[in-house]
């Protein structure tokens, strides 16, 4: 019954990553500086428009695959190594997942360059959710 619970699991966190390869391909590529862009100042990228928070954009979809992916990750790490509950497991996930969401709404409220939103966190609590409805159901 474990062997096969903890490959159902394994299963859902392989699935989440291939989603969210197949939303932004770039994921997995090396960034590259452009130098040209570094050393251009422009006086109109700081008097643009920020960008709107729409609830259905691609972001909030990265949000909730990624939220699901790291809640799947800790249950992992927390139930097969140290052979804790399934609950127990599934509380700690869940809690690296949120503190890490909320770590970065908080880093991003204090750059000038991010833009917290209340929205990502709901997009964040919603992943975080949905991992643990597949993990109850699985």
């Amino acid at each position: 019954m474990m062997i096969a619970a903890r490959n159902n699991v394994t299963s859902v966190c392989f699935f989440l990553i291939a989603v969210l390869f197949l939303i932004d391909p770039a994921m997995g590529a090396v960034p590259r500086m452009n130098c040209e862009r570094i050393l251009q100042t422009n006086v109109q990228d700081n008097k643009s428009a920020p960008p709107k928070d729409s609830w259905f954009g691609k972001d909030k979809v990265q949000h909730i695959f990624g939220s699901a992916f790291i809640t799947g990750l800790g249950f992992l790490m927390f139930r097969e190594p140290l052979n804790r509950s399934e609950k127990t497991a599934l509380y700690f996930g869940s809690g690296v997942a949120f503190g890490i969401d909320v770590s970065k709404e908080l880093y991003d409220r204090k750059t000038k360059k991010g833009r917290a939103s209340y929205k990502d966190l709901v997009a964040d609590l919603l992943g975080i959710g949905l991992t643990a409805f597949l993990i109850k159901v699985i």
